[in-house]
């Protein structure tokens, strides 16, 4: 699984994005700690609770609000 690391405009680990397989994606804050998910078959986003955020991938938005 490949984590990429996601940065402030200070260059500041603030979260990470990690691949999943089948494409899906996963969000962690800076300590690791789950945000939620991203499932392309479904083209949505949902929390850390299976709750849908919305259509698209969110998950940046969800590690910038978690700061």
């Amino acid at each position: 699984m490949a984590r990429t690391p996601i940065l402030n405009a200070n260059r500041i680990v603030i979260g990470y994005i990690e691949e999943q397989g089948g494409g899906k994606q996963k969000a962690l804050d800076r300590n690791a700690m789950l945000l939620g998910y991203y499932d392309p078959s479904t083209n949505s986003t949902l929390n850390a609770n299976r709750m849908l955020v919305g259509k698209g991938n969110q998950l940046s938005s969800l590690i910038a609000q978690a700061r």
